[in-house]
């Protein structure tokens, strides 16, 4: 046994001193700066160029985001989102649902979604009403209906 964590530790001691190293760091930082010291003086000149501040050169921003609570069997409920978003459909036997925020969702957007305990199938489908919902359906990986948060977030592309 202690053959087998002298050997552990042996072969991760690059890793150990990073670690502490990161740790200190931050430890250090959090103990002796005060709050709020860090502000708009204590940036050097130039340091934020204007290509950082450009929203043209990023290529996708979140224009929805939800988070939701899955239990196979119930419905599932909103945890939070932004704009407010509502369950528009949901399958108790495949526990698969959809999402809707109220607003159009372009063509050009695209979705990503996780899930804590496993993976999440999304995808945006049009709606009657020239709105869109997103389709979401969380499993395991071997299939099964997943349980936990599922994180939705409809990235679309700047203008």
């Amino acid at each position: 046994m202690l053959n087998r964590v002298v050997q552990h530790i042996r072969s991760n001691v690059v890793a150990y001193v990073a670690l502490f190293v990161a740790l200190g760091g931050t430890s250090y930082a959090a103990i002796n700066l005060p709050a709020n010291s860090v502000g708009s003086k204590q940036i050097k000149n130039h340091s934020i160029t204007p290509i950082k501040l450009d929203p043209s050169k990023t290529g996708a921003v979140v224009r929805f985001w939800a988070i939701l609570n899955s239990s196979p069997g119930n419905r599932e409920q909103i945890v939070a989102s932004r704009p407010r978003a509502r369950i528009v459909a949901w399958d108790p036997s495949s526990d698969t649902g959809a999402i809707s925020w109220h607003q159009p969702i372009s063509s050009k957007c695209f979705v990503s979604a996780s899930g804590g305990s496993g993976f999440v199938r999304a995808l945006v489908q049009p709606l009657p009403n020239a709105n869109a919902s997103v389709q979401f359906s969380p499993f395991t990986p071997g299939g099964q209906p997943a349980t936990g948060l599922v994180y939705i977030a409809v990235l679309c592309p700047q203008p």
